[in-house]
């Protein structure tokens, strides 16, 4: 429900954030779930990198006017491109900056993968895990965009394009495909319209693995970070939670429920959650239908 949806979203913004602000204060961070990272945030402040902070601050400044005043320009590949040069011809290096570094170059060989017999047994469980967290992470994602645009996705057609794109990343030695909230939000801030947003980012990663690796050398992580922060942020929907606080207090219960829970366990054990309280909800519902009488009038 659009309820559960709403707190959902703004506990998975609060996660990532929270994933990305040791980068932006050039401390090392750590920790498993939100409130164990805030703990080891807050402990490691005093060691703040001054440069790196203000690296970041201004970074985020760009991103946010560029955001309000330049909707739909590519000020994120600007503040990339322009943070690479001056990492690259000035003395900023020399300052603690936490970079990309060398990343290998060439696209990965197509290989079959050895599995014996004997081996079923014990991947069976671990595919069928992968298949459910990629599933359900996916389609949240796409249903969080879907909410915001005013569009209608195809849960099955998820799970077939799922389907196809982790048995080609089986040959190329890949990691399992599934969609991120985090990924989409920064395709969504950076204008992405339709799915072919997607094909022309895969070939520009791969001219950038053939031949443009070492560019991305310099590429320092604070500007990665600052680039998140700034495609969450619209994740969190302040006045839509607030007109649930006038309208029903019931709803906005429900929809803290969602948001507590995947501050406690996690994007994807918060989705279970927020699904099992949605289930919940509409037994709710079933059981207390509302009934209205009609009568004749004379």
């Amino acid at each position: 429900s659009e309820t559960i949806l709403l707190g959902f979203k703004a506990g998975a913004a609060l996660t990532i954030a929270m994933t990305q602000l040791p980068k932006l204060f050039g401390v090392k961070g750590g920790g498993e779930g939100f409130f164990e990272r805030i703990v080891i945030l807050a402990g490691q402040l005093p060691g703040t990198n001054l440069a790196v902070f203000a690296f970041g601050l201004a970074a985020l400044a760009v991103l946010l006017l560029g955001e309000r005043f330049l909707p739909g320009r590519p000020i994120a590949l600007l503040v990339v491109v322009i943070s690479i040069l001056m990492l690259s011809v000035t003395a900023l290096g020399d300052l603690g900056f936490k970079i990309v570094g060398a990343l290998p170059q060439g696209l990965p060989d197509f290989h079959m993968a050895e599995l014996r017999l004997r081996d079923v047994d014990g991947v069976i469980p671990l595919a069928f895990a992968c298949l459910l967290l990629a599933y359900v992470e996916s389609v949240s994602a796409a249903r969080t965009l879907a909410q915001a645009h005013g569009y209608e996705i195809d849960a099955r057609q998820e799970l077939l394009g799922l389907g196809a794109a982790n048995l080609a990343a089986a040959f190329f030695q890949a990691y399992p495909v599934a969609g991120g909230l985090s990924q989409s939000s920064v395709n969504d801030k950076a204008g992405a319209k339709t799915p072919l947003a997607l094909v022309f980012a895969s070939l520009t990663i791969g001219l950038c693995l053939m031949y443009l690796t070492g560019l991305l050398y310099n590429l320092p992580n604070v500007v990665l970070a600052a680039i998140v922060l700034v495609a969450v942020k619209g994740l969190i929907n302040i006045g839509e939670l607030r007109h649930m606080w006038r309208v029903s207090r019931f709803e906005f219960s429900v929809s803290m429920v969602a948001f507590a829970g995947v501050l406690l366990f996690g994007i994807l054990k918060g989705v279970i959650v927020a699904v099992l309280v949605s289930m919940l909800l509409l037994i709710r519902r079933a059981a207390h239908p509302h009934v209205a009488f009609l009568g004749r009038i004379p």
